[in-house]
């Protein structure tokens, strides 16, 4: 689910999706997959880095 940095509500702007969100010029925020932790994404990862790092 993408959120909006600017009040971590859920956003369905295409336009904020692709450039960042168009009121704070912040990043988007995702939820972890797995745990539901707010990250910022700079991939195509569907869940944060400290889910990663616990998986053997």
């Amino acid at each position: 689910m993408i959120l909006c940095p600017r009040d971590c509500s859920r956003c369905d702007e295409a336009e904020c999706r692709r450039d960042g969100c168009r009121i704070t010029g912040e990043p988007m925020l995702e939820t972890c997959e797995l745990c539901g932790e707010l990250y910022v994404p700079f991939c195509s990862l569907i869940v944060c880095v400290a889910c990663i790092e616990r998986e053997p």
